[in-house]
């Protein structure tokens, strides 16, 4: 549980810092973080992170069942048994 992202986060890290590429460190995505750094003086990340913004929701779900998946692998238990004890 230590590890799931939160949507509001991602979403106002996207919006106020999402030009330095900060929402991608969030959700572990380096590489995307630092090419976000890397260009952040041509503009083009801020109209990425807008983008990203919108979208937020579904990269956060999709990061949390990431998680979720590798987790269950470890403990080697079912992935759904340990979205419903995640999410009771």
């Amino acid at each position: 549980m230590s590890q799931k992202k939160d949507s509001t986060v991602y979403l106002l890290l996207a919006l106020f810092l999402g030009g330095l590429g900060v929402h991608h460190f969030y959700l572990g995505r380096t590489t995307a973080g630092v090419l976000h750094l890397v260009f952040c003086w041509t503009l083009v990340p801020v109209f990425l992170s807008i983008a990203h913004a919108i979208n937020s929701s579904k990269a956060v779900r999709e990061r949390n069942m990431e998680i979720a998946q590798r987790l269950a692998v470890g403990l080697n238990v079912p992935v759904d048994e340990l979205l419903k004890i995640a999410f009771l």
